[in-house]
């Protein structure tokens, strides 16, 4: 025990005869040689190795004094006040002493000399694209050491002298080690502020190439970025207030895409796995507003994801439930194997949806059934807000859909089933074929255009009725004793799909109906089947008042 606190006491005596202020005097100094001679010639090994020596000092000395007890020395002339003093002093010496060589080593890239070349050939070769710096290059040590440039401009690799991005503020961090060699410094992370992205639909595959391309990427975030999609110099749509964090293993890497689209909250995120019998890439898709989810696998065994996939997806909103499997091929998804289903339909869906050189689709819904009870719930609670949008189609989403119904449910089942081709044109629904089928009342088709503006939805319609019972077809609505021979009729007219309202510009049978007979069917419809929107529109009862309205022999 005695022998332990002699120990301590010597240490105590060397500590306390050692004159930190010399020491710091002396690095001083050689920090005044350091700085007016070359860094790199002057620092080299001499500077890591001092590093290391005071590291250790620093190391042995702090435990030392942690483990040192003031209780075991007992020698009258010193009080354990004076003693209590001395340690803190000492310790705050040590500690600051490390402090200055840790600030010394951190600050050090202050002084190298940035060529603006080197720094756009470190940024670009490992995003593998062409770039300027137009602005200042900097380095700053907090809250980790970086290195900052201002106004990157970078080239598109798909098409030459146009711009892909402008980047107000670039920060490259860089690992803490070997800072004090430029030549030796590792970078860790790339991180993009405010940056505008232009991102040309017509160059879709090159972009798609350059994603999946196998070369190994630095993490990048981007902070409050803005991306555009355009195609031919016009904007189709942007995605705002982008944030992205894009983090590369070795087998597996990560993206996380948020921003705001179609006043919308965006979250995309895509996982790609290197691995055999995994899929190689698992793309998460969310739209809060609209309660969209999005699920989709892509499976490759050859491992070419730059030409052929095949997946499966998983597609929800709401209630609605769409589960696929599909092909990918030059610019094409192939859907196969689908299910569809909602709270009022079941069917399948099958086609092909193309993304280049424009955007088209080419699809199949053949649906087993469709509960029109559920449907009609559907349309009457909406708000007369949404009633308007009803019909508004996106002037971007062309394309053609072939829709078939097996069985309609209804209350009185007057619709049996429905065939119809519908195209989609630059926000305007083109109707060239709708077969319903009355049962054994007979059956009616519906040729139309739905012409979409600003501030109109109008259907402008041609229908031919064919009745091949008359007598059952007035049995139906309570009318007795009608001819059973069969019955057709045409009627034309425009249905104003925003402030519910028909007009009728012709009606013919064997003969064409009159001005005032057309204007009469006309009043009592808008009156009986639009009194209550669209619940008095698909109310049975409406349809057998107006039968029996137009059939009265007083009219």
């Amino acid at each position: 025990m005695k022998f332990l606190n002699i120990k301590k006491y010597k240490i105590y005596k060397i500590l306390n005869n050692l004159n930190l202020s010399k020491l710091v005097h002396i690095n001083f100094k050689i920090y005044q040689v350091f700085k007016k001679y070359n860094f790199k010639k002057a620092i080299g090994s001499l500077y890591n190795n001092a590093y290391k020596v005071i590291q250790s000092l620093y190391n042995i000395t702090y435990k030392v004094i942690k483990n040192f007890s003031y209780k075991n020395l007992n020698f009258p002339k010193i009080s354990l006040k004076t003693d209590i003093r001395k340690y803190k002093s000492y310790q705050i010496h040590i500690l600051g002493f490390f402090i200055f060589f840790m600030a010394s080593y951190l600050v050090l890239p202050f002084f190298f000399n940035y060529n603006k070349a080197q720094i756009e050939n470190i940024v670009c070769k490992e995003l593998k694209i062409k770039c300027k710096i137009e602005g200042k290059i900097t380095y700053s040590f907090l809250p980790s050491p970086r290195i900052k440039i201002e106004n990157l401009v970078i080239e598109d690799f798909a098409k030459k002298n146009t711009i892909l991005a402008q980047i107000k503020k670039t920060e490259v961090k860089v690992s803490i080690f070997n800072l004090y060699n430029k030549e030796k410094i590792k970078y860790k992370k790339i991180i993009f502020k405010d940056p505008v992205l232009n991102i040309k639909l017509e160059y879709f595959q090159k972009y798609k190439d350059y994603y999946l391309g196998e070369f190994k990427l630095l993490p990048i975030v981007i902070n409050k970025g803005i991306i555009n999609f355009t195609e031919k110099k016009n904007i189709i749509t942007s995605i705002k207030k982008l944030n992205f964090k894009y983090n590369p293993k070795k087998n597996k890497s990560k993206t996380i895409l948020k921003g705001e689209v179609f006043n919308d909250k965006i979250l995309i995120t895509i996982k790609s796995i290197k691995k055999e019998n995994e899929p190689l890439q698992i793309f998460v898709v969310k739209l809060a507003n609209q309660d969209l989810y999005a699920k989709i696998k892509l499976f490759d065994n050859k491992l070419d994801l730059k030409n052929s996939n095949s997946g499966n997806a998983l597609i929800k909103k709401g209630k609605n439930k769409l589960t696929a499997d599909f092909d990918y091929k030059n610019n094409k998804i192939v859907i196969k194997n689908s299910n569809l289903r909602n709270s009022f339909l079941d069917g399948k869906l099958d086609g092909e949806i193309k993304f280049l050189p424009f955007f088209g689709f080419n699809l199949n819904l053949n649906l087993n059934s469709t509960n029109f009870n559920q449907l009609f719930k559907k349309l009457v609670s909406l708000k007369d807000e949404d009633r308007k949008k009803l019909f508004k189609i996106n002037k971007k989403l062309n394309g053609k859909i072939n829709l078939s119904i097996n069985k309609i449910f209804s209350k009185h089942t007057f619709i049996r089933s429905l065939e119809s081709e519908m195209k989609f044109v630059n926000g305007n629904i083109i109707l060239d074929r709708a077969l319903l089928n009355l049962g054994k009342v007979g059956a009616t088709d519906i040729n139309g255009v739905i012409k979409n503006g600003k501030s109109f939805s109008n259907f402008k319609f041609e229908s031919n009725i064919y009745i091949d019972n008359l007598k059952y077809f007035y049995s139906k609505f309570n009318i007795y004793n009608k001819p059973k021979e069969p019955y057709s009729l045409f009627v034309g007219g425009n249905l104003d799909l925003k402030n519910l309202n028909l007009r009728l510009t012709e009606i013919t049978d064997s003969n064409k109906f009159k001005e005032s007979d057309v204007s009469y069917i006309e009043k009592e419809f808008n009156n009986l089947f639009f009194e209550n929107n669209y619940k008095s529109l698909f109310d049975f009862v409406s349809l057998k008042n107006f039968v029996k309205s137009v059939n009265d022999d007083n009219n």
